[in-house]
């Protein structure tokens, strides 16, 4: 299937991951970004969003700045910064919809919303996809845990924004590419453009309880474990695995704690905020993983964010600074005492290295047979 070259908007941090890994996505291929102006992004390189480093794409102000040749469709993306659909966003796609480019969806629309996109779509005869998984499960009648019988990767976050999904897209490149046959649910809802499956939106329902999420969770993993016959499963948990303090609860960690209750994970990465950390904190946040998640943190990915603490305090709304890559590499080696490694997954040799060290912690535990 050729993918259709695509616009991405609105551009920013959140959206990255779909440039340095557009050569994953099987769907559509994205030659440009639009940002708002105000959103400080626009005529500097797309890599400025997320700080890893230059892209080679230059953010535009308008869909108006590329020539119409050039792109089929425009992908509708989540953002930091929340816009009104429609005022501003619904406008715009109207205008690409008369224009002849489709639309596809890779955020949680209002079904208002969705029927005016999809309305104006037929209308145009233009296409609308939305990857977003909302499917309604079927409880099982057992509720029991079954077990999991390949070993289960996880990728956790000590909190929102720490570069999980790009982890979890490097290792889904690089087992492959050590000839492994992988299977992996992203912690986010649209997965399946990279050939994986999407976070589940069950596990977000209001309607479900938790109880029930932890037995729906743990039968797909058993259908994915039974059906792909993978030989590792990689499992990115959304959101933070604990409350950072009063003003900042990021769902108080009970997403991740589900999870941990579905599935044991075999080997574990967690990423964490660009911080100053003690010796002790790693200590407490290893016996956290133990007793909460039933997971050993068997390294620590270091992210270029940092909570801006002060701005918090003042505004009671997360607010974020960006650390220039450059300087992690030189964060890492503080902390040597830890007795793990850490890894920069904006740093090429630790994208390959991290995947690696995995390799190497599952198959001294006899968890991955070799398949080479």
């Amino acid at each position: 299937m050729d993918r259709k070259r695509a616009l991405i908007y609105p551009y920013d941090s959140e959206s990255a991951f779909l440039l340095r890994f557009n050569h994953l996505n099987k769907v559509f291929n994205s030659v440009g970004v639009v940002s708002p102006r105000g959103w400080a992004l626009v005529g500097k390189d797309a890599g400025t969003a997320d700080g890893g480093g230059e892209i080679g794409l230059i953010v535009a102000k308008d869909f108006e700045e590329y020539n119409d040749k050039d792109y089929d469709a425009v992908v509708l993306v989540d953002s930091f910064k929340e816009l009104d659909f429609e005022k501003i966003v619904y406008p715009k796609l109207e205008l690409q919809v008369s224009k002849g480019k489709g639309i596809i969806s890779l955020t949680k629309i209002e079904s208002y919303h969705l029927k005016l996109l999809e309305d104006l779509c037929n209308s145009n005869n233009v296409s609308f996809q939305s990857f977003v998984d909302d499917k309604k499960p079927n409880m099982p009648k057992l509720t029991n845990i079954l077990d999991i019988d390949v070993p289960v990767i996880f990728v956790l976050g000590l909190g929102d924004r720490t570069q999980k999904f790009n982890i979890q897209l490097s290792l889904w490149e690089g087992l492959k590419r050590l000839g492994y046959n992988v299977s992996q649910i992203g912690s986010k809802s649209y997965g399946s453009i990279f050939g994986f499956h999407s976070f589940p939106d069950f596990m977000l329902s209001d309607d479900i309880s938790e109880q029930n999420k932890v037995i729906l969770f743990n039968r797909m993993v058993k259908r994915i474990e039974i059906n792909e016959k993978p030989d590792v499963i990689i499992i990115g948990v959304p959101g933070g695995i604990m409350a950072i303090n009063k003003d900042i609860a990021q769902g108080f960690g009970i997403i991740p704690y589900m999870i941990s209750q579905a599935v044991k994970a075999d080997a574990s990465i967690l990423s964490i905020y660009y911080e100053e950390y003690s010796e002790d904190f790693f200590k407490e946040i290893e016996l956290l993983a133990k007793y909460r998640f039933r997971a050993t943190i068997d390294c620590f990915n270091l992210s270029n964010i940092k909570i801006d603490y002060a701005e918090v305090e003042q505004s009671k709304q997360m607010s974020y600074l960006m650390v220039d890559k450059a300087f992690i590499d030189d964060k890492k080696n503080k902390y040597k005492g830890v007795n793990k490694p850490f890894f920069n997954i904006f740093n090429e040799n630790d994208q390959r290295d991290i995947v690696q060290y995995i390799v190497d912690v599952l198959s001294g535990e006899e968890a991955i047979e070799d398949v080479l």
